[in-house]
């Protein structure tokens, strides 16, 4: 049995996040649409990214609206001044050729 696209969403988002916090930007980057990837260079989306500043993400819920695009919930926690801090976080993530891509809000 396959598994839903919510389970392969949840296990792409983690996928992403763990390269973000990881500071592999270059895997994480591999993870935006193709059409997102058009108007974000490589250059740029690691030029956005604030090395060490993610410490942890954790998905909360993943909504399907239609067969295509879904809503993702997650809790992102981060260290501000010395503290970390946890606040929620929504993702889009859509479907394309098959493949689940995270939306990216440029």
């Amino acid at each position: 049995v396959g598994k839903s696209d919510e389970e392969v969403i949840t296990e792409r988002v983690q996928d992403r996040w763990a390269a973000v916090i990881a500071g592999n930007y270059d895997k994480a980057y591999e993870y935006i649409s193709p059409a997102g990837r058009t108007i974000m260079t490589l250059q740029g989306f690691k030029n956005s990214m604030k090395p060490g500043f993610h410490k942890g993400a954790r998905v909360v819920s993943v909504k399907c609206g239609t067969p295509d695009v879904c809503d993702v919930q997650l809790e992102i926690e981060y260290e501000f001044q010395g503290k970390r801090t946890k606040t929620p976080l929504p993702e889009r993530w859509v479907k394309q050729d098959g493949k689940w891509w995270y939306l990216l809000n440029a």
